[in-house]
Formats: C-alpha cells, sequence, structure tokens
C-alpha cells in the first residue's frame, strides 16, 4: 500500500457503513468535456433514495452517481428536501459530484421538481403557486414527466416553469400501467414552447432501483 488514509478517508468508510456502502476514495470524476466555449458537465437532475420510495441511501446515490462520471445531481426525495443535505455533506467531503439541494413536489395533480431550494414547498399548492414559491428561494422549477393526465390542473404555470422532463426512461419502455407515455412528454414541452415559455428540455433517469 502507498500513501496514508486519511481522516477524511477513515470517516468515508464510517459513514459509509452506517449509509450501506463503503466509499471508495480511489474514485475521481472525470474532467468535464469542452466544446468551444462551453464546459459541458454530465447530470441528472431527478433521483430518489431510501429515504423515499428509492433503493440506495443518500451516501450510496452520491457513490454511485460518482461511479458513472457525473459532476452534477440533483437528490429530489418526494416532498423533502433533508434526504438532499445529506447527499450534499457527503459529496463535499469525499469528491463527489456538485448535488443541488431539491425534492420532487408531488400530489395526485402533478409532479415538480424543485432544484436549488432549501425549504420544503407545500405540496397542496396550486402549480402557478407552488412554482413562485420555488423561484422564490432562487430555485428552478421542472414539471416532472409531464403525463397528459396533468396537463389540465398546470393552469398558467405552463408559461412560468423552467423545464420539462422531455427524456425519461418511459421512452424506452412505451405506455406504462399508468397511462404514461413519453410522447405526451415532448408533446408538453412543445405545447408550452409555443404558447411562448422557451423552457428547456430536460433529461434525467428518475432513479428509484439500479437502472432505470
Amino acid at each position: 500500500m502507498t500513501g496514508m488514509i486519511t481522516r477524511s478517508c477513515v470517516a468515508a468508510v464510517a459513514i459509509g457503513l452506517i449509509g450501506g456502502s463503503v466509499v471508495d476514495c480511489g474514485e475521481t470524476i472525470p474532467e468535464p468535456e469542452r466544446r468551444g466555449e462551453f464546459v459541458v458537465l454530465r447530470g441528472d437532475f431527478h433521483t430518489h433514495t431510501r429515504l423515499g420510495d428509492g433503493f440506495l441511501s443518500p451516501i450510496e446515490i452520491v457513490l454511485a452517481a460518482r461511479r458513472e462520471g457525473l459532476h452534477v445531481l440533483g437528490v429530489t426525495e418526494h416532498n423533502t428536501v433533508y434526504p438532499s443535505f445529506i447527499a450534499r455533506w457527503v459529496s463535499e467531503r469525499f469528491g463527489g459530484p456538485i448535488v443541488l439541494t431539491g425534492a420532487e413536489i408531488t400530489n395526485r395533480r402533478f409532479h415538480i421538481l424543485a432544484l436549488g431550494i432549501t425549504e420544503d414547498v407545500d405540496w397542496r399548492l396550486s402549480a402557478d403557486a407552488m412554482v413562485k414559491a420555488i423561484h422564490a428561494q432562487g430555485g428552478v422549477a421542472i414539471i416532472a414527466h409531464p403525463a397528459r393526465k396533468y396537463w389540465g390542473h398546470l393552469g398558467s404555470a405552463i408559461t412560468t416553469l423552467d423545464g420539462a422532463e422531455v427524456m425519461h426512461p418511459v421512452a424506452f419502455r412505451g405506455e406504462t400501467p399508468n397511462r404514461w407515455r413519453w410522447v405526451d412528454f415532448a408533446a408538453f414541452w412543445e405545447r408550452a414552447r409555443a404558447a411562448g415559455n422557451p423552457m428547456a428540455a430536460i433529461g434525467n433517469s428518475d432513479f428509484h432501483v439500479f437502472k432505470s
């Protein structure tokens, strides 16, 4: 063996055991790709943890993202920002990706990803009020998997959302049992653009268990 085991590495092992995994202190994230004047970061803005309905702990999801070479990770548990704080704390200390704190604000009418927030947003709000609450915290609001059944509940939020989750694992599976269809996700984005909202088209994994 060469080198010395640092205190941070020892702490990482201890934390990893509590979280269900051991930190590999030898892993590093590759340098971002440069395309002309732009720096291109690999990222995933929609992931879930064991503190909600996911499989991995907040610690393990950071390690998985690092193994995948991601530079940016959004940890978006349902209706709570707390798991993303844990993930960010671990990632900052043990060489992981940039973790965006946030949540997937979820109700029966629609799901909105709130990235960059530090306080929970009331899931009972209307879509328009929810986007305003996210923006008030300096956050970004992205409509998650915008299935057609959500459209009628969004109201004027279609003009204020910052992005739409256009690429999603549903694209590889066709229609789901709950009638999500990928073509509707793309159609929503096109509808918002036609309404004058130059929203970003986002691709995410919606990670819960293993690779999507």
